[in-house]
């Protein structure tokens, strides 16, 4: 069976499985009165700090785009932040800035908020200085293709007046597919206003824990890469006592969810093993914001895949593989 199956087939995936968090039979609900998920992020509604992400960053009186999503169907989202992230490196990033891209960058790749979040205190400061706000340097930024992997993504880069251009798929291979297309165009252009930069590389923020399907893509496609790591990845402190207090306080006592979302290969390493110490009991399934967690999910587990990979790594398509997920 491929680890990537259609949503069709997502009602039978886990059938005959023999692994502590993987059910023998078809998912039903729960008893408790509204089926419940679990998802391992902060609870925010800003666009920056994670709106997809499990980053423990976040605005606790704003609604969330998944609890809305997920109570629009009927289901309970609860949230347990399992990753926070330090920003690194920013007062590199700011030099950067000031000289400009001319001569030394055709582009900029962000595969997340928090690299995002790290552009925008790099340019923020520079921003702080009139002269360089108003200057051709900016502009010449603010007209590079920004290319991100996801809407949101893409949209808190667009916040900052940058021109992010979104994988169509939401994942880091498939961008990567797309950057090396638009790099092929581009090099056919004879007038365009970057046709002089492409001896440049791309600058590639990234954080520590990043993969390196991109940059190997880009690499073999001879298009130069130079990365910033931006941020590091660290598991929350204290995850066990939270989540024992989260299945006691938020499903009072019963142990376990109807599902649980995992949004990075990191959020994975972290909750997994908690996890299956004390809950999973025999109706839990899992869903995962991308084909990237899926398959380290996959890995992690030995024996099973997720019973949902999110066709974008979104609200509305987690909320999506969850329902069809019980059809």
């Amino acid at each position: 069976m491929s680890r990537h199956t259609t949503y069709e087939q997502f009602s039978q995936i886990w059938k005959h499985r023999q692994y502590s968090i993987i059910p023998s039979h078809i998912h039903t609900p729960t008893t408790h009165a509204m089926p419940t998920v679990l998802l391992l992020r902060g609870k925010t509604a800003t666009t920056i700090k994670g709106l997809d992400s499990d980053s423990s960053t976040a605005d606790p009186a704003a609604a969330d785009p998944y609890e809305h999503a997920f109570a629009a169907q009927g289901y309970r989202a609860v949230f347990l932040p399992v990753l926070e992230h330090a920003l690194t490196n920013v007062d590199a990033l700011e030099p950067v800035l000031r000289a400009g891209p001319h001569g030394f960058y055709w582009g900029i790749v962000v595969t997340s908020q928090r690299a995002v979040e790290a552009l925008k205190v790099a340019w923020e400061a520079c921003c702080d200085d009139t002269a360089f706000l108003i200057s051709p340097t900016a502009r010449s930024w603010l007209g590079l293709p920004l290319f991100a992997v996801g809407d949101a993504t893409a949209r808190a880069a667009a916040a900052l007046g940058f021109t992010p251009l979104a994988s169509s798929s939401g994942t880091a291979a498939v961008l990567a597919d797309e950057i090396i297309a638009y790099h092929a165009r581009l090099a056919d252009m004879a007038t365009h206003p970057a046709r002089s930069s492409l001896d440049g590389a791309l600058l590639f923020l990234t954080g520590d824990k990043r993969r390196d399907v991109l940059p190997a893509k880009l690499r073999a496609a001879e298009i130069r890469v130079e990365e910033m790591m931006m941020y590091r990845t660290q598991g929350v402190g204290g995850f066990d006592a939270a989540l024992k207090r989260c299945l006691e306080e938020d499903v009072g006592g019963e142990g376990r969810f109807d599902w649980v979302v995992f949004f990075s290969p990191s959020g994975v390493d972290v909750a997994l093993e908690q996890l299956k110490a004390l809950t999973f009991r025999d109706e839990v399934r899992v869903a995962v914001i991308g084909s990237t967690t899926g398959d380290h999910f996959a890995l992690k587990v030995g024996v099973g895949e997720a019973d949902v990979v999110a066709e974008r790594p979104d609200a509305e398509s987690v909320v999506k593989g969850v329902i069809l997920g019980l059809c």
